[in-house]
């Protein structure tokens, strides 16, 4: 397991800007980006990175108990092929193939799909929406507009 964060603590400081932050329990938070960070939290973490880890190589093993914990649980990043060759994965599947296969024995009640749309696309209609706005005024109005 891997965390990491910048702090931003010392610049804050040089520029003489406070940094609050409220919490409730003494282990809500232990790093932080902007605030001093002590040694007792930075073990802390660590004790919860550790702890992830942990429960990660259990599931493996009460999941998968065939598979080779020294070679597959080393903290690495395994891609989506990797991770089937080593056994973490049964099949690599897009979410599409398998509303698809779901969709030959289940009853399917609804499909949506939202496409996102990209910042040019967003900005564009903002800008169409506004154009229109104007030009409505303009007929309102009476007042014939400039094309």
């Amino acid at each position: 397991m891997i965390a990491q964060l910048p702090n931003f603590n010392k610049l804050l400081k040089k520029n003489d800007i406070e940094f609050e932050q409220l919490t409730a329990g003494e282990y809500k938070r232990t790093l932080t980006m902007f605030g001093e960070n002590t040694d007792k939290a930075r073990d802390k973490f660590k004790q919860e990175l550790e702890e992830t880890h942990g429960l990660f190589k259990d599931f493996i093993r009460e999941h998968r108990p065939e598979l080779d914990l020294d070679k597959v649980a080393t903290g690495e990043h395994w891609f989506g092929t990797q991770a089937k060759e080593l056994g973490l994965v049964d099949e690599i599947k897009a979410s599409d193939d398998i509303v698809i296969e779901a969709c030959k024995d289940k009853t399917v009640l609804a499909i949506s799909y939202v496409q996102k749309k990209k910042l040019t696309d967003k900005l564009s209609g903002v800008a169409g929406d506004a154009a229109d706005n104007v030009l409505m005024k303009l007929i309102n109005r009476g007042q014939r507009p400039i094309v």
